[in-house]
């Protein structure tokens, strides 16, 4: 695992670490953090496996914790388009549901943020379901702006590692 210090939000003590999930037992800790943004995962093993097949595209994960706990989980990749050039997009970011709000999933962020800018990236670029109200305040507060419309069309051939589209 590849780790670096941050430092705790205000009135925590400890040394938080971020580091990079390289083993199954590394990822699987990761899944009760990323449940807490993808309630429809089945269980730790399709979790893993899902990690490992969403890898062979790109896919990284990078968590937050504190004394072996992960306090919060992101997944993303590094992306190059027209539009951008090369950029890093979030696919996934969540605090542990027993942890939101202390700041956790900011200072995941912001290490996200430095980590694009050392690999020179002009952007950080996410997408965020329409009704995850506090999630937009949270991003809004830290820079960022709603810039466009994602669309998806169901082709009805399958569906995802958590189900059809809408309920994830």
């Amino acid at each position: 695992m590849v780790s670096e210090r941050v430092p705790p939000p205000a009135g925590e003590t400890g040394a938080p670490e971020i580091v990079a999930p390289e083993t199954d037992d590394d990822i699987a800790a990761c899944y009760e953090a990323m449940r807490g943004l993808r309630t429809g995962l089945a269980d730790v093993s399709a979790f893993v496996a899902e990690v490992r097949a969403q890898a062979g595209h790109g896919y990284r994960l990078k968590a937050l914790r504190r004394g072996g706990a992960v306090l919060a989980v992101a997944g993303y990749a590094y992306r190059r388009n027209f539009h951008r050039g090369q950029h890093l997009f979030i696919d996934d970011l969540s605090a542990h549901p027993n942890h939101r709000g202390e700041g956790w999933g900011g200072a995941l962020l912001a290490a996200l943020e430095d980590e694009a800018r050392e690999a020179g990236c002009a952007f950080v670029v996410l997408d965020s379901g329409t009704q995850r109200v506090d999630a937009h305040r949270f991003y809004l507060a830290r820079g960022y702006a709603i810039r466009a419309f994602h669309f998806e069309k169901d082709l009805a051939v399958g569906k995802g590692p958590m189900g059809p589209s809408p309920a994830r």
